[in-house]
Order: structure tokens, then C-alpha cells, then sequence
């Protein structure tokens, strides 16, 4: 069956910091196909969507236009907002349980799993 992938970014600015956070959405009708389709706009809204796994966070980011660390990742005081702010709107996004922060070793990035 088709597989899609849609993404959007929302971006903040202030001061001292630049935020971007990038959802990607991949849906699938059945199961996964080997090709997954990009999709430029949003699934139309009689499409009803519920998810089939764990949705998984992961963090990115760059300090002076240099790819940050994921051991500075998890040292940043941005990580412990973001988090924090995700375990106070929990209920409101149809999240069930924020996961501590971690490096995962497939790829070496910094993730947060939400249940």
C-alpha cells in the first residue's frame, strides 16, 4: 500500500537563539511500501490519521553555524525547556509519557521517545 511523508517548520527567533522545529509525518495506508512519497501539502482533513508507534523526537541543533554535539545537546539548558514543555502539555498533543532524553546508538543522535 502508498506510503507519504509530510514535513513542516515552525521557526522562533530571538535574541540570543534561533529555534526550529521540523515535523515529518509519515503516513501509511496497510502496510509500508518500499517508496514513500513526498507530499508538499497537507493531507486533506477527512483523512483520519492515528498512530501506529511511538512518536520519537529528535534533537538537533547548531551553536555559531556549527552542527552541535549530541553529548551538548543533552547539556543544554534548551533541551530541559523543550522537555519541560512537553510534559506540561502532554494531555493537549495526546501525549501519554515524555521519556528522558538519549543518544541513540543506531544513529547517534539525541532523541526523546513519547508514548
Amino acid at each position: 500500500m502508498p506510503s507519504f511523508s509530510y514535513a513542516s517548520t515552525i521557526r522562533s527567533v530571538s535574541e540570543n537563539h534561533v529555534l526550529n522545529l521540523k515535523v515529518t509525518h509519515n503516513l501509511v495506508h496497510g502496510s509500508p511500501s518500499k517508496i514513500v512519497r513526498k507530499i508538499r501539502q497537507r493531507p486533506p482533513k477527512e483523512v483520519d490519521v492515528f498512530w501506529f508507534s511511538d512518536v520519537v523526537v529528535v534533537l538537533t541543533g547548531s551553536v555559531d553555524g556549527r552542527e552541535a554535539s549530541p553529548s551538548d545537546i543533552m547539556r543544554s539548558g534548551l533541551l530541559s525547556r523543550v522537555r519541560k514543555q512537553l510534559k506540561a502539555n502532554a494531555e493537549q498533543v495526546g501525549l501519554n509519557n515524555i521519556s528522558s532524553p538519549y543518544v541513540d546508538g543506531e544513529d547517534g543522535r539525541t532523541k526523546s521517545a513519547q508514548l
